[in-house]
């Protein structure tokens, strides 16, 4: 039997923070400071700025992340038990990108006179949304590793800057100076680039505005930084997602991810093969992406320290991602060594338990089936209340761990221990519909026709097929 899936979905290493980030703004608080930049000689208006702006925001964003990490010592009483992702573990570093990731930048005022340049900016943070999604924020560590990547170039810049300004200074001949003065204009170049993409990565995770507003204004922010350099990767990965996420443009994703690849930098690479095989599988180009994820894997198996990541954690993750390109194949058993293998490096992986639940009812194996799956339902629901704590926790997965199970149930004629299955799948989550059908199927099984039809009629009034064919042969009306 094969189970049906209307979605396949598995915690990959995700580049943006999660989708609900902007949600209803209750509370906030906010940040201001000032900054002031002496020009030197090289300098103009736009390049005082630039420097002056990232100074600004490097004290407000280390203020910012002052508070977020006294703000978790009273709110989280307890440690996360769930992987890897303890706060204790979170460093100062990334508590500043946690603080870019979750704030709005806005300039209050400017002034230049041709020597100084002053700004004075707000941050404002919303501490409604840090109280419910902090576990997931935390959770989520590759984004924090992107965005410590973007501010490392930017302090290392910063930094440059600072040298090449004094060395300017210093400069004896007009040759020096004309070679020193090119190299910081590199390096400003850098700093606006970096500018540009916290820009784009802020519209990928805003939903204060329409998807075709913040795709156009995404398009021109990465544009704009690709035009500043085309050897980075970092603008053409936003630019990706975008498109992936905003557009559905899978194939405009893909090619943005394989010039990251091209450009052969190690770090925005190897989350490109993440992105580009999730985008191959959407294409269903599941051999394509079977073997992104497992360059991914390689990578991460010789140099998981290099991005800062749990290696056997993100291994495990990336194991379920091909195993569930290996079952849509009906590689069933190549599938299951994915599973099996996950499962070993990460015993609380709850996606791998989900997807090996529904690969061995493949195989017909329905007591190992249902096994896996009550266990993937354990470890979902540990999930929901360890790791994201204070947040919504996405049901879907667990709504689909407990349909799955209910349909190994119907096999083994377990009928009401289905039905109780299918009742809390339509409770977690109404995509589900077809499960109306599935209960109303156990209900005839059982001699209950006038549930059965009723519940046929519900599945049929919410799109089900099957249940208006079934319907349509019985010569019962559904009211369409």
């Amino acid at each position: 039997m094969t189970i049906l899936r209307t979605k396949y979905s598995f915690l990959i290493l995700s580049l943006v923070l999660p989708a609900s980030l902007y949600s209803t703004i209750v509370e906030k608080k906010t940040f201001i400071r000032e900054y002031t930049y002496t020009a030197g000689e090289a300098d103009s208006k736009l390049t005082a700025r630039a420097i002056a702006l990232e100074q600004v925001k490097k004290l407000l964003l280390e203020a910012v992340s002052t508070y977020i990490e006294s703000f978790a010592e009273r709110q989280l009483s307890e440690t996360f038990t769930h992987g890897k992702s303890d706060l204790k573990e979170i460093t100062k570093e990334q508590l500043i990108s946690i603080s870019a990731g979750i704030t709005e930048t806005e300039i209050l005022e400017e002034k230049w006179n041709g020597e100084v340049y002053w700004l004075k900016v707000k941050i404002t943070l919303d501490t409604d949304y840090l109280e419910q999604n902090l576990g997931s924020i935390v959770h989520d560590r590759t984004t924090l590793i992107s965005f410590s990547q973007v501010q490392k170039e930017a302090d290392r810049a910063i930094l440059t800057i600072d040298s090449l300004k004094k060395d300017l200074a210093n400069a004896k001949s007009e040759a020096e100076k004309l070679r020193i003065a090119e190299s910081r204009a590199k390096s400003i170049k850098k700093l606006t680039y970096g500018d540009l993409c916290w820009k784009a990565m802020h519209l990928l995770t805003n939903e204060k505005t329409d998807k075709e507003t913040r795709f156009a204004k995404i398009l021109f922010y990465t544009d704009e930084a690709i035009e500043l350099n085309t050897s980075l990767g970092f603008a053409y990965m936003l630019r990706g997602a975008a498109k992936e996420q905003l557009r559905e443009d899978y194939q405009g994703a893909i090619n943005d991810f394989t010039r990251v690849i091209k450009l052969d930098s190690v770090f925005f690479s190897y989350f490109a093969y993440l992105r580009r095989a999730i985008a191959k599988k959407a294409l269903n180009d599941c051999k394509g992406a079977i073997e992104d994820f497992t360059i991914a894997i390689k990578m991460n198996s010789t140099s998981g320290q290099f991005f800062n990541t749990d290696s056997t954690t993100s291994i495990s993750d990336l194991l379920v991602g091909r195993g569930t390109c290996r079952q849509a194949l009906g590689n069933y058993k190549e599938a299951l060594e994915d599973y099996n293998e996950s499962i070993k490096l990460n015993s609380k992986n709850s996606n791998a338990y989900l997807r090996r639940g529904q690969v061995k009812s493949d195989l017909n194996d329905l007591e190992g089936a249902a096994a896996d799956l009550s266990q993937s339902i354990v470890l979902y629901q540990e999930l929901g209340k360890e790791v994201f704590k204070f947040s919504g926790f996405d049901t879907y997965l667990l709504a689909e761990a407990y349909q799955s199970r209910g349909l190994i149930r119907i096999l083994l004629k377990e009928y009401q221990q289905a039905i109780s299955d299918f009742e809390m799948t339509l409770k977690l989550s109404p995509d589900f519909y077809n499960a109306y059908r599935y209960m109303g199927f156990c209900y005839y099984l059982i001699g209950n026709i006038p549930k059965a039809i009723e519940l046929h009629i519900k599945a049929a009034k919410s799109g089900d097929l099957k249940a208006q064919e079934w319907l349509k042969e019985k010569g019962i009306s559904w009211g369409k």
